[in-house]
This record gives C-alpha cells, structure tokens and sequence, in this order.
C-alpha cells in the first residue's frame, strides 16, 4: 500500500548523485556510404569530445585521448570534421588545428592557421570545404573556404559578409551552396541562400536564390542537380526545392519547423535517401517528429516513433540515422529501419535506473497570457507509486526557463526533473514566446521584449497553473541558465510569488552584455 505523505516530502530511488551523474553529451554526425562518425563529449573525461567511428553492428573510438574534436567558431562551435570509409579530418580543440587521420595511421597536421578556426567541414574527393574564422586581425573576419587535401593549401572562396555557414557541394563538384547573414540579424531573422559554379580558381556567378532581411534560411542539402533547404517565408521553416533555371518550389507547404535557429554547426535536420524520398525532423507545437516526403508525389508521412526530440538526421544503409530522446528515453544514438518501421539503440547516453511507476510524463499546456496571446509549456506532474499525497493539498511547484533564448523545452528524458517529481514536486517547462518550434510568428513575439514577454508569460503560467489546482501557491519555485537566468532575475525583481529561485550563469548586467558579447550575439 502506497504511504500517506505531504508533496515534497517523499522518498525517490533516484539519488542525487544519480540525478546529477553526467551523461554523455553527443555532438553530431557524418556519414559515408560504409560508415558514420559522431562525437560524444565525457564527463568522465573532463568534457573531452570523444571521435566515434561505426556501422549498424560496431563502434570505436578513432582519436588518441589527447585529442579532443571541438571547434572555438561562434564559442557554440558544432560541427567540426567530416570522414570518408578510411580517412577524417577534424579540429582538435586545445590547438584549433585541422588534422587527418587515416586508418591504421597517427593524427597528423593538415592545416594550421594560428588564430584561424574552422568549422562546418564538409568533403569532396579533392578538398575540404570549411567556415574559416580569423582573429588575427583585431577584429574577427569569417569566410568561406577550400582545403586541398594532398598539399593543406587554402584559397577563400567568399568574404565580406559578417558570417557564413552550411558549405554543401553537389555530387558533380560543380556547385557549392552556402548561408550568409550580416549585422545586426541573428540567423533565425535573416539570411541568404547563395548558389555558385566551382572552378580550380574558386567559384564563380555567386547568385542569391532565397531569402533576405525578413527570411530565414537553413539546411540546404543537394539531391543530384536539385538543392533544397528551408525557408520561414510563410511562417514556418518549410522545405523549399531549387532546379538551376526553375522558380522555388514548396515541397509541402505545411504548418511545422522542419527547421530550427542556427545556434551551432551541422546539426542537420533533412537527408535524402536512394529510392527518391526525402527524410526531416519537424517541430510542431515543440514536439519534434520524423517525417518522409515522396520526392515525386511530393507526398508527406510522418513516421510513427516513440521519439519526441530528434536531431542530426542522416541517411545510412537503409535507415535514418538521429540522435533522439522521449520523456521515458535517454537520449540515444538510433538507428530507424525504414523498411521495417524498428529501430535500433547504436549508443545510449545514459543508464535509465528509475522505474517505470516513478516516471513523471509531460502534459502539453497552452495557457493565456498578456495582451490576450497564448503562451506553452511542460507540466510535469509528481509521480512515485509508493506514495499518496495528504487530501486535499497541491504540490510545490518548479518553474523552470529554458535558454537561448530562442530554443524551446523539449519532451525528453531529464533526470533533473524526475529527481523533484519522484519526491513530489510538479515541474513545469515553460516555452514562453519567441521559443522556436512554434512557427515565426510566435518566434518573433520576444523580439524588442525579451526580459518582459518571458517574464510575463511565467507570471501568467504560475496564475494559471493555480486556477487549475496544479500548484501550491506558497510554495513556487523558479530556475534558468544563461538567458532563462536573466529571466529568472526579471521575474524576481516584478514578483514576490517566488519562495525560491536559481540563475544558473545567468545574465546580469545588459550593458555589459553589450560591451563584451562575441561576435555571433553582439548585435
């Protein structure tokens, strides 16, 4: 029989040495027709980011422990090595170097710059294609270049804009497209999608084939002669086709994200296969699902999975090949059948010790907000089958504000959160507005707001989660990192409600901020 005791004040299975364990951290992916690396970055190494190597049935490690593939550009970094069936390149953090290491060999130099880093490396048979950002001049000039691989000589192949990101070549080596965007935009508001003919030289008839001050562009990716990427020129990130002397095409004009804000490299979201189907990662309402577009009959079809957050997608040997989680699933690396619609754990980032009857799982709550808008979130209600709580009460209540901030909370597994539910604590994630996964629309609300719509929309969600008798009001609690931590100081300072709170490396100090932010977040 399950014991009678207050909210708060139960016994979990989960230790908070368990619940703050750390877990690996996976990084992204590369494929090639016989293998895929990926990166996972161990606590247990002291945060090194580890080279990983495999198929469907192995994995190894690649890289000697002294080397650690991270790069420095935008400080977020992301991508940075790229590999063929016997040989990667790749940055190594301490010296920003890039490396080559074929099979059965030692690491050696490929390219070294001092005060230059690379990211978003992407191979042909010839070269290495990268984001190059150089500070050796005072200030920071970011460019797009290309690597020889037999003698490591670099040509630039465009400068001039304040940044550039996602170089992708075609199969014939023909063209390259790639992502530009300029101050004072952040990528999620602006950038331009350039399409240019390859030559030994560099490359020619640069010509801007989508987007511009009010468009966002991400993840272009060629398919034969056809590239496409997404656009939020109607509201939501959507998959959009470009044919050299074609209009723009929609592939499917629908109301999800298959896109998301460019805060890191390569983190890809579309893949096409051998058989003309196209594989993307949407986002609707914050929830992330995988869907398939027929290439001809443009017809799409979500995949039924069990995933809920989703990312890096790529195409390998039959199946898509992501990096996803669920609230009762630790984030994994997964590979999907997509013949037989089953999936298969490659790589799991953690050991997942709680039982089932002490799984809190997520209720998706729209609440109003200021200004009679509507604002989201994840409520996560106490659960522990050993424990009834006394009649009549509420539990207390953690309100937690995710970072960015245009990222959103996601539906995955945190044990942080199942540590306060197992002892009965309500959770409550908030994706206030300008959270991405939401269309533009809703993005776009934070801007010229943020420390006031955020705020805002905590205070409405606390009223409303009392109405419905989902929290205790004297006993709210509030947390965020980085910029959900300058909206924790915001609500405090316009609040009382709050018993407690937490600002994680939260911002303080906006002139400060303004004063000494990198270049990526400086306007």
């Amino acid at each position: 029989m399950p014991s009678i005791a207050p909210y708060g004040l139960w016994t979990s299975p989960l230790s908070s040495k368990e619940a703050s364990a750390g877990a690996l951290r996976f990084g992204q992916l590369d494929t090639c027709t016989n293998c895929f690396y990926f990166t996972e970055s161990r606590p247990s190494e002291k945060g090194r980011c580890a080279l990983m190597k495999g198929g469907l049935f192995s994995l190894e490690e690649v890289l000697p422990s002294t080397f650690s593939v991270r790069t420095r550009v935008h400080e977020y970094g992301g991508k940075c090595f790229a590999g063929s069936h016997d040989t990667v390149y790749f940055v190594n953090y301490s010296d920003q170097t890039i490396y080559q290491k074929k099979e059965g060999a030692s690491p050696t130099l490929l390219l070294q710059q001092p005060k230059t880093y690379y990211a978003d490396l992407f191979l042909t048979k010839t070269y290495l294609y990268a984001v190059a950002e150089d500070h050796s001049q005072g200030s920071i000039q970011t460019s797009l270049v290309r690597i020889d691989l037999k003698t490591g000589h670099v040509i630039t192949l465009a400068y001039g804009c304040d940044f550039y990101a996602a170089p992708r070549v075609n199969d014939k080596e023909t063209q390259i497209a790639f992502l530009t965007w300029n101050f004072p935009y952040m990528p999620w508001d602006s950038t331009r999608l350039w399409v240019a003919d390859l030559t030994q030289e560099g490359l020619s008839s640069p010509l801007c084939i989508a987007g511009g001050n009010k468009e966002s562009i991400t993840h272009p990716l060629w398919h034969q002669e056809t590239l496409y990427f997404t656009s939020d020129r109607t509201g939501f990130w959507n998959i959009y086709l470009h044919k050299q002397n074609t209009p723009l095409e929609a592939l499917h004009p629908t109301s999800i994200d298959f896109g998301a804000a460019h805060w890191i490299f390569g983190s890809e979201r579309l893949a096409t296969t051998q058989d003309d189907h196209l594989l993307a990662i949407g986002t609707e309402n914050g929830v992330d699902a995988l869907y398939r577009f027929h290439l001809i009959t443009r017809k799409m079809t979500k995949l039924e999975t069990p995933f809920t957050s989703l990312s890096d997608l790529y195409f390998f040997q039959g199946h898509a090949l992501f990096f996803a989680s669920a609230a009762d699933l630790p984030t994994s690396l997964v590979a999907w059948d997509l013949k037989k619609s089953t999936y298969t754990f490659l790589k799991n980032s953690q050991k997942h010790t709680l039982p089932s009857t002490c799984l809190s799982y997520p209720q998706r709550i729209t609440f109003p907000t200021k200004d009679n808008q509507m604002a989201y979130g994840l409520y996560y209600p106490p659960q522990n089958s050993d424990y009834q709580p006394l009649k009549n009460s509420l539990p207390p209540l953690i309100l937690k504000c995710h970072g960015g901030p245009t990222h959103h909370a996601a539906i995955k597994y945190n044990p942080d959160i199942l540590f306060f539910t197992s002892r009965g604590f309500a959770f409550f994630e908030i994706n206030y507005r300008g959270s991405t996964g939401f269309g533009k629309a809703y993005r776009d609300l934070l801007k010229l707001q943020w420390g006031i719509a955020d705020r805002d929309d905590c205070l409405y969600a606390v009223d409303y989660l009392i109405k419905n008798r989902l929290a205790d009001p004297d006993h709210l609690f509030l947390k965020g990192s980085s910029s959900g931590g300058y909206s924790v100081f915001s609500v405090l300072i316009h609040s009382p409600a709050f018993q407690g709170a937490v600002s994680y490396y939260g911002i303080s100090d906006l002139e400060d901020l303004v004063k000494n932010s990198h270049k990526l977040e400086k306007h």
